[in-house]
């Protein structure tokens, strides 16, 4: 079963099993073994609400489903259980599970855990050989503060792919860190989406610098490399159903393309502009 295949209609009719699934240990365990992946993954959603140390065993089992949604779902399943002996699993799945998605979620689930060995797990993830994982394994950083693999994301600023660029440049930022490196990648990246991807973390940060203008202003006079570059972005949503730590609502799996609008560059530029003007009037 690949996620990426998933239609609406797959998608609502698993959440009807989800929905239709009680809220009862020995009946969710034995529908893990049931020859419908939609049922198996309802039944690891559903274990995910309990909260129940209970279901541990029955899940570090689920993790060796054939089906990397299941998977994927599993290792966030499994992230209340850390300090009770989940962690190891979590870890040996984000460093050999076959699959990118599984690879990606496990990141996830390591980064949600906030230990110290899940973050050293975290930065041999820096080394992926898929960008996907590279990628999201540099993002936990920066959700979690921690500056441990600062060496390792600066060598991503030379990665060959954009979206480790990006998520290399913007982890940098948000731990702080704006310096010669991450203002060169701003002016000379080449791939426009990179760029504007600083741009807009260093303005959501309110960093005044006539630089940002003169990047901005540039971007506006170039044609876009490719649909990442423009306003608006399709995206793949691969983060299933979990809480989100902010919010704590949860999300759905949903792999299907979705449209994003990005902040058109003509209000990034009035931005960069008023912060450069409101840094030269206190000097």
């Amino acid at each position: 079963m690949n996620s990426h295949n998933y239609s609406r209609e797959d998608f609502d009719r698993m959440m009807q099993v989800y929905l239709e699934l009680p809220k009862d240990i020995e009946v969710l365990t034995a529908k893990l073994s049931a020859a419908d992946p939609f049922i198996r993954l309802a039944s690891v959603m559903k274990m995910r609400e309990l909260n129940d140390p209970q279901v541990m065993d029955a899940l570090l089992a689920a993790f060796d489903d054939e089906s990397e949604n299941v998977r994927s779902m599993v290792a966030l399943a499994l992230v209340p259980y850390a300090e009770q002996g989940s962690l190891p699993s979590i870890l040996g799945h984000l460093a050999n599970d076959p699959s990118t998605m599984v690879r990606c979620m496990s990141a996830v689930a390591a980064g949600l855990t906030h230990t110290n060995a899940a973050m050293d797990a975290l930065s041999q993830a820096l080394l992926d050989s898929d960008p996907t994982v590279r990628s999201t394994a540099c993002g936990q950083f920066a959700d979690n503060n921690d500056k441990r693999a600062l060496g390792r994301i600066y060598d991503l600023h030379r990665d060959s792919e954009e979206i480790v660029r990006s998520q290399a440049a913007v982890t940098l930022i948000r731990l702080g860190v704006v310096d010669d490196i991450v203002m060169d990648m701003m002016i000379n990246d080449p791939s426009m989406g990179v760029r504007r991807e600083i741009v807009e973390e260093l303005l959501r940060l309110d960093v005044a610098d006539p630089r940002i203008v003169e990047v901005i202003e540039r971007m506006m006079n170039e044609p876009a490399d490719t649909e990442h570059d423009g306003d608006k972005v399709r995206t793949k949503e691969i983060i299933l159903t979990c809480k989100s730590r902010n919010t704590g609502k949860a999300g759905e799996m949903l792999c299907n393309s979705v449209e994003a609008v990005k902040t058109p560059l003509t209000e990034l530029l009035a931005k960069a502009h008023k912060l450069v003007g409101k840094s030269r009037s206190k000097r």
